[in-house]
């Protein structure tokens, strides 16, 4: 018998995710089992997938094919957003042992450790409760499913309708985070803003914020994802001064033209977008506004991508995630027959993301000489660097110590580097 087992867990696709594999993991840690990297050899290896684009569904399998080949021995289990009609293939094919739906994930670490391969391998050192590593920024899911229906998007079928979590077990998973050393909550959810829909106000989403806001030693609260109709007059008023609400918003465009929002079953035109955020920056100084925005959508056109260039460029987007539209089977938008060509698609892409880094470049050289204050949540030992957050997602390194992660420290912004600010500590 081994003096303990090891395992090792990926994640691909979103902060719901990322949330959901460190759930599994602070289990298979509380019974013993010790975490190694994905590289290496590993007892048990766990996939957290996801199919929202082409791109991402092949990592996934490539993934699961690389723990196949680093320990054919190994248990290989799969979960996340491939459907129950992808297990035999992915059983079949790409060597994995299990296929567990994300119904049922929050029973993967109990399935996997009674599993023949992992069962016979048990040992004493696995019954007792090792404790997971103290996070600065923790993620909280708070809601899962959507039924938004966007016409290019498969995860209302991979995730089902929404729901949301009773107000009472977050505020308790919340008070724990933080007794284990958090200091940032990251509010999490497939369809974040949909929290709480069809209850009483006192569980929408501003008072669960409210109510997380007044837990001890939680000094920030940050959303992952919401969208445009969701931020309500109460919720720009929760991000003003003094605030724990950060000020940022990661807030989904997908196009600047009317005529492919409509076909992506948006609810909002290019106007309403560009108003709200204008409002968003006029009540809330320095606010970040980041996004996603899809080029190549069936049937956009060269005026369409133009529009989409100027909106982004009138709202000056402090971070612009660019991907390229991939058919997924079973949504409206495969259907559509006027498809823009690869070659279209991979110009459309550099020209965004040139602007992005364009725009991202002027919203953080507006922070040189400024005094900010940083949430240091690494420390590297071979250079004596700190790297945090401000409250506005702006990412700073600065020379540090130890004793500066898990705290909130001023500093003065210096340079500009990429996508990173450098700052010296006050």
């Amino acid at each position: 018998m081994r003096e303990s087992l090891r395992f090792a867990a990926a994640t691909l696709g979103c902060k719901v995710n990322q949330y959901e594999t460190d759930r599994i993991a602070k289990k298979l840690l509380n019974a013993g089992i010790s975490e190694v990297s994905f590289s290496s050899l590993a007892d048990l290896y766990i996939i957290n997938t996801c199919k929202v684009t082409g791109e991402t569904e092949a990592k996934s399998r490539k993934i699961i094919r690389r723990a196949s080949r680093i320990n054919p021995k190994a248990l290989v289990v799969v979960t996340g957003c491939y459907s129950p009609a992808d297990e035999g293939c992915l059983l079949a094919e790409v060597g994995a042992d299990l296929f567990i739906e994300n119904s049922n994930k929050d029973s993967l670490a109990e399935v996997a450790l009674a599993h023949p391969k992992i069962r016979g391998l048990l040992s004493d050192s696995e019954k007792g409760v090792k404790g997971t590593k103290p996070r600065t920024r923790a993620l909280l899911k708070v809601q899962d499913g959507c039924d938004q229906h966007c016409s290019y998007c498969v995860i209302p079928f991979t995730r089902g309708a929404p729901k949301s979590r009773d107000q009472k077990s977050i505020i308790l998973e919340a008070q724990e985070l933080a007794q284990s050393g958090a200091r940032e909550i990251v509010l999490t959810g497939v369809n974040l803003g949909s929290f709480g829909r069809n209850r009483p106000e006192e569980d929408c989403l501003e008072s669960l914020i409210e109510n997380v806001c007044k837990i001890d030693k939680i000094e920030r609260i940050r959303l992952s994802s919401i969208e445009l109709s969701d931020i309500s007059d109460r919720l720009i008023s929760l991000m003003g001064e003094g605030s724990k609400l950060c000020r940022h918003l990661h807030i989904p465009l997908q196009s600047g033209s009317d005529n492919v929002l409509r076909a992506m079953n948006r609810n909002y035109t290019a106007d309403q977008f560009l108003e709200r955020i204008l409002t968003l920056k006029a009540r809330i100084e320095d606010i970040a506004i980041t996004t996603d925005i899809m080029v190549g959508f069936p049937g956009e056109t060269e005026a369409d991508f133009e529009r989409t260039l100027a909106l982004a460029e009138a709202v000056s987007f402090a971070k612009v995630h660019v991907f390229k539209f991939s058919s997924r089977e079973g949504t409206e938008a495969a259907a559509i027959t006027a498809r823009v060509d690869s070659p279209t698609k991979n110009e459309r892409s550099r020209r965004l993301i040139e602007l992005a880094g364009k725009m991202m470049g002027s919203f953080l050289a507006r922070f040189i000489e400024r005094r900010m204050k940083v949430l240091v949540e690494t420390f590297n030992g071979e250079d004596g660097s700190v790297i945090g957050s401000t409250d506005n997602y702006l990412k700073v390194a600065a020379t540090g110590n130890q004793k500066m992660v898990g705290n909130i420290i001023e500093m003065r912004i210096l340079a500009r580097s990429c996508d990173k600010l450098s700052a010296e500590v006050l």
